[in-house]
């Protein structure tokens, strides 16, 4: 099995302000060492680093990816479900398995409830709620909630549409 991961990052650059990196990681599971109670680790895997579109970055990280699936290796996609990301293993790799990452969702939930719910204690419960539909897969019931919130202004729904295109 090959696991794959991908994800962009903010960084400066002194000529065009911002830029948002894309940064990918390709590993065997031969390579995952586990030593008894111990975290485990990775020994070996290879980087993509890109300061470009995800067109670019997509096709260079292609190049081993296809490698491992002609040899007909299983290809599992960790991810924080970026449209991006998300479309491009869909199109590329249909028969992928793509693992949404935890802590970058929980994440996004947490700044959400922190935004949306002023009581501690509500916002709490609505969180371990919600947490608990991640850890479970169920993050399309997530989606469809947040999708029909009003606290999400119509503005912010427009523009998030029009950032999904």
């Amino acid at each position: 099995m090959i696991y794959g991961m991908a994800d962009g990052s903010m960084i400066f650059t002194r000529e065009e302000g911002w830029k948002e990196v894309k940064v990918g990681r390709i590993f065997k599971s031969s390579s995952c060492i586990h030593a008894g109670d111990k975290p485990g680790w990775i020994s070996n895997s290879q980087y993509l680093a890109y300061l470009s579109d995800h067109k670019k970055f997509t096709a260079e990280m292609e190049k081993p990816l296809d490698y491992y699936s002609q040899n007909k290796q299983r290809i599992v996609f960790i991810s924080d479900g970026a449209p991006w990301i998300k479309n491009w293993i869909a199109d590329a790799y249909p028969d992928a398995i793509s693992v949404l990452d935890y802590y970058h969702a929980s994440e996004h939930l947490h700044d959400y409830a922190k935004a949306t719910i002023k009581d501690d204690a509500q916002r709490k419960q609505w969180l371990d709620k919600r947490l608990e539909l991640l850890l479970n897969g169920e993050v399309q019931k997530i989606i469809d909630e947040l999708n029909g919130s009003p606290q999400i202004s119509q503005e912010a729904r427009a523009v998030n549409r029009l950032l999904r295109i």
